[in-house]
């Protein structure tokens, strides 16, 4: 037990962060956003009403490259490109196709709840851990 605490002594930092004096990175501009790519644009021109057509049309489209995926994802963010039709269109299109494809989307509130619990009792086993480890190479022992 003793190499044990020995060895967490060491992995602690001497200095305490809250006292130094940390570098902060220059605020870079953000790049501008990639071209959505043409065929993309030309598959949203060629229905303008929106509908199941342009939602089967985008899945299907989605399918067979998978890579078009982000240009959709960034038209349906995109200001002015699309209709309100088109829009609802090809986000179902989007959904269905990334649904085949075996992506899901995260719970809206993060964990689990069994994500949780086992996070929770890993910092509980890793914190009682450390704790121990400091109590033992900070006591003192007294000459007898």
């Amino acid at each position: 037990m003793r190499a044990f605490s020995v060895g967490v002594a060491g992995a602690i930092p001497v200095s305490v962060f809250a006292q130094q004096r940390v570098a902060v990175a220059p605020a870079v501009e953000s790049a501008p956003l990639a071209a959505i790519d043409p065929i993309v644009l030309a598959t949203f021109r060629a229905y303008p009403d929106g509908g199941q057509t342009l939602t089967d049309r985008v899945r299907v489209l989605i399918l067979q490259n998978n890579y078009l995926a982000s240009d959709v994802a960034r038209a349906i963010k995109a200001d002015g490109l699309l209709t309100s039709a088109q829009r609802a269109a090809v986000e179902k299109g989007l959904a269905e196709a990334l649904s085949r494809l075996g992506v899901t989307a995260q719970e809206a509130g993060g964990l689990t709840g069994a994500q949780w619990a086992a996070l929770v009792t890993t910092l509980a086993v890793g914190g009682g851990a450390l704790g121990f480890g400091i109590y033992e190479v900070t006591k003192k022992v007294s000459p007898q």
